[in-house]
């Protein structure tokens, strides 16, 4: 009875020794992570060429009389196919006033194409006209005018739009008892949309000028001018949550005596951070910062106005755009890992993948925990969904092991890139490569496996404790004796 427990402890004690030998050799530290996928992004559109829409044309005449009738021409240029258009012109209603059929869209670009249009909107001072409606609770209020129409059908103006988009008819306003009339006002070119005949492009991006009219002596015989206005903003490209640096350093005032009185942001519709849609600055205070909530595009207007009550007005198109940045390793591979002799050449390769919403420029590092440095590449990683370009490999890569003192060695990868992260916890790896000593021909077990560092501890380990077992007393002298 004694020998046979002994033999079912040995035979157990060997056991344990060769699971723990299979699981460690079976081990891999490779990493093959799934690439994250956040929100879809598709291919930047192609870049489209910049039209340009102007109103013509300035009007200074000291001579003109209350109830003059002005004509402004709304033109474009240089503008590739269009579909339609929504164009929306500003101006102070104090000075100029519009009425029902101030808007005159004969002969205009789409008209002289195809008598098959639709009017989308047309709205006067905040009063829809018969013709259409008012469609931008932002915009239309007493002093904004607008037009958008569109072809009905497959039609498209010709490469190179050039023409009239429509005429405006503004009347000069007659002073009201107790109310400041400026004498002078910008026509504005608030807010121009121009829709591509190619509908899987955007929206046509657009040079814009404005006019200006004023019956108004500001200093001796000298007519009033308004104010120059600078306008700069950085980034440049900004996402959301940035912290967007807007500046009007290097406006002044042109009229003689004259100076700043105020800068007035208009940031579009959107209400965020608790901030209001409209901002008033004063002097000193030329530089605000502001943070867009959504992805889109933005009307930001600066207005400058004088101690004379002269305004201008610069609106810009601010792009605001979802960015996502992660660059990372998309694998590790190693050719020989496990029960490697000395003298053997193993190869190495990793990859690098650019999961971002922009591209970026990445560094693909591979080295041993010896500090050797096997190679190191860079990489300018297209955005994410591009076709080409978004990842790039290293290897494979040769390791001349000779010379190398038997023990498992890590294999590390690195992965910089310059451009702020999203993710900063998946720019690392690492796998192993286990060198051994050539094992002895025969026997149930190599022992030069057990001189690999982190095998002979696991190995060592299992060895005392099944050892430990054998120093207990023999099971006759604790335990009770059956009788067969």
């Amino acid at each position: 009875m004694e020998v046979s427990k002994t033999s079912q402890r040995t035979a157990t004690i060997f056991l344990i020794l060769a699971v723990l030998l299979v699981s460690v050799s079976a081990y891999t530290a490779q990493r093959n992570p799934s690439n994250p996928h956040h929100d879809p992004v598709s291919a930047p559109p192609p870049t489209t060429p910049t039209a340009q829409v102007s109103i013509s044309h300035n009007v200074t005449d000291p001579s003109i009389q209350a109830g003059t009738q002005l004509n402004f021409t709304v033109t474009i240029a240089n503008s590739p196919p269009l579909k339609g258009f929504n164009v929306y012109v500003s101006f102070d209603p104090r000075v100029l006033t519009a009425s029902g059929t101030s808007i005159d869209s004969k002969g205009n670009i789409l008209q002289s194409v195809t008598s098959s249009i639709i009017i989308s909107s047309e709205c006067i001072s905040g009063q829809a006209a018969p013709n259409g409606g008012c469609n931008n609770a932002g915009l239309d209020r007493p002093g904004v005018v607008n037009l958008g129409i569109a072809f009905q059908g497959n039609f498209s103006t010709p490469n190179n739009t050039n023409g009239l988009l429509y005429h405006l008819a503004l009347t000069v306003n007659p002073p009201v008892s107790g109310q400041i009339d400026p004498g002078a006002t910008q026509i504005h070119l608030v807010k121009v949309e121009l829709s591509p005949a190619n509908s899987t492009l955007g929206a046509v991006p657009a040079i814009t000028s404005d006019a200006f009219f004023t019956n108004r002596y500001c200093s001796g015989q000298i007519l009033c001018t308004p104010p120059f206005v600078n306008m700069t903003y950085f980034p440049l490209q900004p996402s959301i949550g940035t912290n967007v640096t807007f500046s009007a350093v290097g406006s002044h005032t042109t009229n003689p005596g004259a100076a700043i009185r105020l800068y007035y942001w208009t940031w579009g519709s959107e209400i965020c951070h608790a901030v209001a849609s409209q901002q008033v600055f004063y002097p000193p205070n030329s530089i605000v910062y502001h943070v867009f909530c959504n992805a889109q595009d933005y009307d930001v207007s600066l207005l400058v106005n004088d101690t004379l009550g002269i305004t201008w007005a610069v609106t810009r198109v601010v792009t605001v755009q979802y960015v996502w940045v992660d660059v990372t390793y998309s694998g590790i591979g190693v050719d020989k890992q496990f029960n490697v002799l000395p003298g053997t050449v193993v190869h190495i390769s990793a990859s690098v993948i650019n999961n971002s919403t922009l591209s970026a420029p990445a560094t693909l590092t591979i080295s041993l925990d010896t500090g050797l440095v096997l190679a190191s590449q860079p990489f300018n990683l297209t955005a994410r969904g591009t076709p080409l370009g978004t990842s790039g490999k290293v290897g494979p890569v040769a390791w001349d092991t000779t010379g190398y003192p038997v023990r498992a060695y890590r294999i590390n990868i690195a992965v910089y890139s310059p451009v702020p992260q999203n993710l900063t916890r998946d720019k690392r790896a690492s796998t192993f490569v286990q060198l051994i000593y050539s094992q002895p021909s025969g026997g149930l077990l190599s022992f030069s496996l057990l001189e690999s560092s982190g095998v002979s501890i696991l190995v060592i380990v299992a060895l005392v404790a099944g050892l430990s077992r054998f120093r207990r007393k023999p099971s006759w002298e604790t335990e009770p004796i059956v009788q067969e």
